[in-house]
């Protein structure tokens, strides 16, 4: 090896090793934070967003998420409908009910499921209560929800004739179960433990696990075009969480349970349990949401049919969590 080709080969690795050394000291780039508005349920269904906000990691990624709490899928997804949010975390049949008038609703992600979503409830009577107990009861539901097509599966597998269904809005349906007005009601299973906190009655649950709930992270079509950096950003903090909640369960655990409080402790310990976090856009979502329509075109006399396909984007999950797209457009 000659003399120059060593000083040659000297010179480049200095250079290299200056380079290396440049780009350590080199402050990270600061990335310019941008605001999203987000829809949340008081629940654990909004674990991915309340982990990535407790672990700072919307701020990690230059985001700022305002969260605005509601009751339900429902309520969150309306909110979105009518501009008060940008994105929302919801569930299958709200989407699939709403799109009937909203075409401009789009769905980004699926983010978990839960088999213990809803429950029937009956007062409890001298023995053990029986789906079948309910022939000829008047039941109370809440209209154009999931827990409505809940319902309709549960007197269906169980093959329970004459039940009158009638639908309230959600305090309503308590109030009127409390009074002796209806002789059971079919709603969500937080709506339950919110009420086995504070009533003092004997319960008869029932509790089926046929009925899979997907969870949803769903936008509009203004917001996917306008915004599309921002949630960019918010799927990326998402799919980081839901890495946390699988190489952390214990830690995330505690995330949760801090956020909601001690007084909800046991109830969230059961929804917890019951919930399965990913993110995907996969072909049981699709199923899922044709199988709710269905449902809903039976239940509403709906002759009209939706295209999901359509209303599903795939291009922001695809570029943070590529394997996640499965879904076949």
């Amino acid at each position: 090896m000659s003399k120059y080709f060593k000083i040659f080969i000297g010179v480049l690795i200095a250079v290299f090793c200056i380079m290396i050394v440049n780009d350590e000291l080199r402050p990270p780039e600061k990335k310019v934070s941008v605001t999203i508005e987000l829809g949340v349920q008081d629940s654990v269904n909004s674990a991915l967003a309340i982990i990535a906000k407790q672990r700072g990691l919307f701020a990690k990624h230059g985001l700022r998420a305002n969260f605005k709490v509601f009751e339900s899928d429902e309520s969150s997804l309306k909110a979105l409908i009518d501009n008060e949010v940008q994105v929302a975390f919801s569930s299958t049949i709200p989407f699939v009910i709403e799109s009937f008038e909203h075409d401009d609703l789009r769905l980004l992600a699926g983010t978990g499921f839960t088999d213990k979503a809803h429950v029937v409830l009956v007062k409890k009577a001298d023995e053990r209560s029986m789906p079948s107990d309910l022939e000829g009861q008047i039941v109370g539901t809440v209209n154009d929800s999931a827990v409505s097509i809940f319902l309709r599966i549960f007197i269906k597998i169980h093959n329970i004739p004459n039940v009158k269904v009638e639908y309230y809005d959600e305090d309503e349906l308590v109030a009127k179960f409390e009074k002796g007005e209806v002789d059971a009601i079919a709603i969500r299973a937080e709506k339950y433990e919110e009420m086995a906190r504070e009533t003092e009655q004997d319960l008869d649950v029932f509790t089926p696990d046929f009925f899979r709930l997907y969870g949803i992270l769903a936008s509009k079509k203004e917001s996917v075009t306008q915004k599309k950096e921002a949630l960019q950003r918010f799927v990326k903090a998402l799919v980081e969480a839901e890495k946390f909640i699988y190489r952390n369960p214990v830690r995330s655990k505690k995330v949760i349970f801090e956020y909601f409080g001690v007084g909800r402790k046991e109830s969230i310990a059961k929804e917890w349990e019951s919930y399965r976090y990913i993110i995907s856009l996969g072909e049981s979502l699709l199923l899922a949401l044709e199988s709710a329509q269905r449902l809903y075109k039976e239940e509403a006399k709906e002759e009209k049919s939706v295209r999901f396909l359509p209303l599903i984007d795939t291009e922001i999950l695809r570029k943070e969590k590529p394997y996640g797209v499965t879904i076949r457009q």
